[in-house]
């Protein structure tokens, strides 16, 4: 860690340690602070903070909409996340979910009823109370969205919500659902006026909504800028927060910056108190204009490569245990992507809840991984690719230019070691739409892709919906049955041994070739304090204020 004295950096450390097959209770991103010996800065990180001023924000990526329920740019979601609370909120470091407008709630045996006892006297920004039936408007709203839901898994199995009493509500599935009150803690699972719901989504994407929480969005231009600004009388902070009442900010004003040098700039500039997406390659320079960077590891799936096991090349088990081993993530990493990011150790990220270490089951070894090739009856030909059959060892490896700085470097260098060990990769990039329309035409044997989330039940969602082609192999194989058995489990450890096995048989089958963990890194003035990710490693400003 540096002791640069111009510069304090944050970086996550995975808490605890990992036993062999059985996870803790969760492992997730520490942000540990080194202190800066610059007087001023030091100064502004000791004193108390204090109220006022606007914070000026900029964002990675265009923001066309904002609708918590719909939306999905990270950076969007946490805009929204300044004006809308939930009903529980998750503590990032150990998973630990904690009261937020729910004050208490109780689970049965089977996760299929879950009762929870609302905080009283919460109101929303325009006055309107919060209750039960809110509550029950809300869910409600979001099942019947379907499909258009940012993540509708979490009510795979609802049936109802009871409105008890004003201040009771209780909501029932189907099936066991133990992942709920994780999903509850998201912002997609934010509460919204009921005025807000009559609306509907294409005026909720323009920020024209009611939330209850500490900020209120005041302008929307699409694409461009949006503006918060603090609400006074806010009673409803989070139990993750470090105080209650009003926010400390005045206003905060996202704006887009598409382009790294002009996010850069504008910091360096003090034109921005806080930019996002901040690459590996200019962090150093970042740093040097005496800025606090700060990373936390994406919960979820580690960026990795997924595979058809329908294809006639990777649908053979030796084929894809050989790709398992084949690649070099730490080369990968040091050469293609850079620090702070780390290669995958499983096939969930270290952040997520019931994260297990596989790390010596993703040890690079290519001895083992040509064994394996030869074993499945590829032979080397005389330019370097295996055959078999007349047939090349060749395979497609889809991915989406654009969205991350490293990804070129990173598919190529993949190419490159595959291609040492026989295996013909041909890279095919796009945007989201064209690359997802292979995907779903089976264009591929290979798809570079991540999934964010904050509970255990993540490998259920990638093996049940983003993987559907794996569902035939693993149900046969019990992994299905093991990932449904988890869902129904309410005690936490007794669950990560279940998802624990489930980690490592899907290693072991070669369904997913984890790559690296993705981290969010952002940067900061150094008179900007009290800043912190959330479960999803998204920025979370509540806290935030200005020294200056």
């Amino acid at each position: 860690m540096s002791h640069n004295p111009l510069i304090r950096r944050s970086l996550t450390r995975r808490s605890g340690l990992i036993k062999a097959v059985v996870a803790a209770s969760v492992s997730a991103l520490v942000l540990t602070a080194c202190s800066s010996s610059d007087d001023s800065s030091a100064s502004a990180a000791g004193s108390d903070p204090v109220s006022g001023g606007t914070m000026t924000v900029g964002v990675g990526n265009a923001i066309a909409c904002i609708d918590p329920f719909t939306g999905f740019a990270p950076d969007g979601l946490a805009v929204t996340r300044t004006a809308v609370d939930s009903l529980v909120a998750q503590v990032p470091e150990t998973g630990e979910i904690k009261p937020w407008l729910a004050e208490s709630w109780t689970v049965n045996d089977d996760a299929t009823r879950y009762e929870f006892t609302l905080k009283d006297g919460v109101t929303f920004s325009d006055g309107t109370p919060f209750d039960a039936s809110v509550v029950k408007a809300n869910i409600d709203y979001i099942k019947g969205l379907g499909a258009k839901a940012s993540r509708p898994g979490y009510l795979a199995a609802y049936v109802s919500t009871e409105v008890v009493d004003p201040t009771t509500v209780a909501i029932t599935f189907s099936a066991p659902s133990a992942n709920f009150l994780a999903g509850l803690s998201l912002i997609n699972y934010g509460m919204l006026s009921p005025a807000s719901l009559d609306a509907g989504t294409e005026e909720r994407c323009l920020g024209k909504f009611v939330g209850t929480g500490p900020f209120t969005v005041t302008d929307f231009v699409a694409n461009q800028k949006i503006d918060v600004a603090k609400r006074e009388g806010y009673t409803s902070a989070p139990g993750t927060a470090t105080h209650d009442g009003d926010a400390y900010l005045d206003a905060i004003t996202f704006t887009m910056m598409p382009e790294a040098s002009v996010r850069n700039g504008a910091l360096q500039s003090g034109q921005a108190d806080m930019i996002t997406g901040v690459s590996p390659q200019t962090i150093s320079a970042v740093e040097s204009s005496g800025a606090t960077v700060e990373d936390a590891v994406v919960p979820g799936l580690p960026m990795n490569l997924m595979v058809r096991v329908t294809s006639d090349v990777t649908g053979d088990q030796l084929v894809r245990q050989a790709l398992q081993v084949g690649i070099d993530r730490k080369t990968l990493v040091d050469t293609a992507v850079g620090a702070p990011f780390v290669p995958a150790t499983s096939v969930v990220s270290s952040s997520t809840p019931g994260y297990s270490d596989n790390s010596d089951s993703l040890t690079f070894d290519a001895d083992q991984a040509n064994s394996l090739l030869d074993d499945a009856g590829w032979v080397m030909n005389s330019e370097g690719v295996r055959e078999k059959g007349g047939k090349p060892l060749e395979m497609t490896l889809l991915y989406f230019t654009g969205l991350y700085s490293f990804t070129e470097a990173a598919v190529q260098l993949v190419q490159q070691q595959l291609g040492e060990l026989g295996v013909a990769v041909k890279l095919v990039g796009g945007d989201v739409a064209s690359t997802n329309a292979k995907k779903d035409a089976r264009e591929y044997e290979l798809y570079m892709t991540n999934i964010t989330d904050n509970d255990q039940d993540v490998l259920n969602t990638y093996l049940n919906f983003y993987n559907p082609d794996a569902k035939a192999q693993f149900a046969a194989n019990g992994l299905g049955d093991l990932l449904a058995q988890q869902r129904g489990i309410v005690d936490v450890d007794e669950r990560n041994q279940l998802v624990a096995e489930a980690q490592t048989q899907t290693i072991d089958e070669g369904w997913m070739i984890p790559l690296f963990d993705y981290r969010q890194i952002v940067a900061h003035d150094k008179n900007l304090q009290g800043t912190s990710f959330d479960s999803l490693a998204r920025p979370y400003l509540y806290d935030s204020w200005l020294a200056k």
